[in-house]
């Protein structure tokens, strides 16, 4: 081959492929509904560009198209879509050549779908981001079509083409009329037509039990012959009653979505309503010393009393959650050994009082954290697929495992029907309470109302949050005794959207079978109170019976016991608003805070009780739990009370995060 005729070569190669170029361009962006022409091998010695050119000799068009039942679908589900097959409509695909007529197009619609033979029809699409809301499809070449319809095409016929009796069963006269036996299935002709056999005959048990009654064997295992007399009458009779059983019922939703379609329909839904839990509130028990105690017998035998070997946990106050889910889940060999407290940048040596004040910040964290939702006292664990990969909650159950026998008070923030499913592996007692407080609002108006069309209005409102969490029943068949089942999906829906995270932090909640000690039946009613949210405020009594005044004997006790009576007179105070300075108000969990760095009381109790003190000047020791007052005996009642209230506002418990 000569230069010129290489470089002429190389010419021709460059314009088919610009030609090539152009033809992509015309396709409009759409290669999968592109259907190209007989494709064919390039000869040896050909380049795959110089062969491409004699492709796609006679572009054509391919759609998806749907035949819809009957004018009054303004919606398409895949259920309904499902249906449609069923009833010999549903999805097809139409190959049509680019050049052709609307006209054809139609022609070949009737083709496909015999029953639009004399039925004038239309075109619809989907409208994915209404919820599959069809929307009417006008165009004038199949080019326009194209551009316009990216999915499914739809055709609506002008009035209903499938009745009830032929959606729900098969008539028996599709049945062939010469049947193979299953011993015959092993043949090899058999097996090349098993596909085509089954598309063009569809069949059932019914109608094959009712097809061999009329059929007898002709000495042959494999074949057999229509029997040369008629079925019986008792046989005609048992033929029918088999045909006009539905092979394939209507689901509930089904039937809910053709009612919720049509507001006039007079149909109603399966009155067969289900069963619901109780309804009420469990109440809240507090801690009992006993079962304190056996927290302190099972952290005795898990927890080493080594103090050498700790397990060491460095936090900053700012990202105290962060820096405790990062350290725990690099210490699982190290949770067996007593846990030590220690914040960034700060001094001071854990004997309690930092670890108590570790845990009040810890559960204000994770109560205003991304792993939590719902209102306050009545959460539960958020959706979060990412931190779930992670293991983030199985290490919360760790983290709240530890908090429950090493002076923490555990985690008190979930709703009642999350504590159950904790402790119980179920909900127990449904409470309107738990859900949030326009859900509940409109649950309690529910309850009281007497109008169906009052009742109907209000669930209207809510069909959304309804449906979220499984309670599907159409607007005009919603009654007065559908309101307690819906009331318990709402709330099951709590643990249902997060029961994965459950289950992971359940999991990390039994470590040193913590939980398998909260879950033994004299200890649940306990163990509530170290989960719910619904934990009872702490009370200036309770603080008054945990502190121990140390009066000492002559001419100074009496300065002391006046100076006591003022600090009492203080801690009552805290009950109102006496103690409210600049926004501030200090209650006895801010008080209490200021003496022992907890907020609460732990699960397992301090290990002492306060130990006032009187001296010269007033500072407390969270880590001993002691409480030296400066003896001040000419303050009276008032002034005592603003004088430890600024002492508190301006501690370290308001002035650092």
């Amino acid at each position: 081959m000569t230069s010129l005729d290489r470089y002429q070569q190389l010419m021709r190669r460059s314009l088919q492929r610009i030609r090539e170029r152009e033809r992509r361009e015309e396709e409009n962006d759409d290669e999968n509904d592109f259907v190209s022409g007989t494709r064919h091998d390039s000869r040896p010695g050909q380049t795959h560009a110089a062969g491409a050119y004699r492709r796609r000799t006679n572009p054509v068009y391919s759609f998806k198209v749907t035949c819809l039942g009957g004018p009054d679908h303004t919606n398409v589900s895949p259920m309904l879509i499902r249906r449609l097959n069923k009833c010999g409509l549903g999805s097809r695909k139409i190959v049509i050549s680019r050049n052709d007529s609307v006209i054809n197009f139609q022609k070949k619609i009737k083709e496909l779908f015999p029953k639009l033979e004399h039925i004038n029809f239309d075109f619809h699409q989907a409208k994915i981001r209404d919820r599959h809301r069809l929307e009417p499809v006008n165009f004038n070449s199949l080019k326009d079509l194209k551009a316009k319809v990216k999915f499914t095409l739809y055709v609506k016929p002008a009035q209903d083409i499938i009745n009830n009796a032929e959606e729900q069963r098969v008539p028996v006269e599709q049945v062939q009329l010469i049947l193979v036996a299953p011993e015959a299935t092993n043949s090899s002709s058999h097996r090349r037509g098993r596909g085509r056999a089954r598309a063009r005959y569809p069949t059932t048990s019914n109608v094959r039990e009712t097809a061999t009654t009329i059929y007898h064997t002709a000495g042959t295992p494999t074949v057999l012959f229509r029997s040369s007399s008629e079925p019986s009458s008792a046989e005609q009779d048992m033929t029918e009653q088999q045909q006009s059983t539905p092979l394939i019922p209507q689901s509930l939703m089904d039937i809910t979505r053709d009612l919720a379609a049509d507001g006039s329909n007079t149909n109603s839904i399966y009155e067969d309503i289900p069963e619901v839990g109780l309804f009420g509130d469990i109440g809240q028990t507090e801690c009992t010393e006993n079962f304190r105690q056996m927290l302190k017998d099972h952290k005795d035998s898990f927890i080493k009393n080594d103090a050498e070997d700790p397990l060491l946990m460095e936090v900053r106050r700012e990202s105290i959650l962060e820096d405790a889910l990062a350290v725990i889940s690099v210490s699982q060999e190290d949770l067996n050994s007593q846990l030590r407290i220690a914040f960034s940048g700060e001094e001071g040596v854990d004997l309690g009082g930092l670890r108590r004040e570790f845990w009040s910040l810890f559960l204000y964290k994770i109560t205003n954290s991304i792993y939590v939702t719902g209102k306050p006292g009545r959460q539960t664990f958020q959706e979060n697929f990412v931190a779930r990969k992670k293991n983030i909650f199985f290490h919360l159950g760790q983290l709240t495992a530890l908090s429950i026998i090493q002076d923490g008070p555990g985690l008190p923030i979930f709703s009642d029907i999350v504590t159950d499913y904790i402790l119980l592996g179920k909900p127990c007692i449904l409470n309107v309470d738990d859900l949030p407080d326009g859900l509940k609002d409109i649950i309690v108006m529910m309850q009281d109302c007497t109008s169906d069309t009052t009742l109907q209005n209000l669930y209207s409102g809510m069909f959304d949050e309804a449906v979220d969490a499984g309670f599907i029943i159409p607007t005009t068949a919603f009654k007065k005794n559908h309101v307690n089942i819906l009331q318990a999906a709402l709330l099951e829906r709590q643990i249902g959207k997060c029961q994965n995270e459950l289950e992971q932090f359940i999991k990390g909640l039994d470590t040193h079978q913590v939980l398998s000690l909260l879950r033994q039946d004299r200890n649940i009613a306990s163990g509530r109170t170290l989960f719910s949210g619904r934990v009872k405020p702490l009370t200036a009594n309770a603080v008054r019976n945990h502190l121990k005044f140390n009066y000492s004997n002559g001419n100074e006790a009496l300065d002391q016991r006046t100076t006591g009576q003022g600090f009492l007179t203080f801690l009552q105070a805290t009950k109102g608003t006496s103690t409210v300075v600049n926004g501030i108000r200090i209650g006895p969990k801010e008080v209490l805070m200021w003496l022992t760095g907890s907020t609460s009381i732990p699960a397992i109790g301090f290990h002492k009780q306060i130990d006032v003190c009187f001296g010269t000047s007033t500072f407390v020791n969270t880590c001993a739990l002691a409480l030296t007052l400066k003896v001040q005996p000419q303050l009276s009642p008032a002034d005592a009370v603003e004088h430890y209230t600024e002492i508190i506002i301006n501690s370290q418990t308001f002035t650092q995060d």
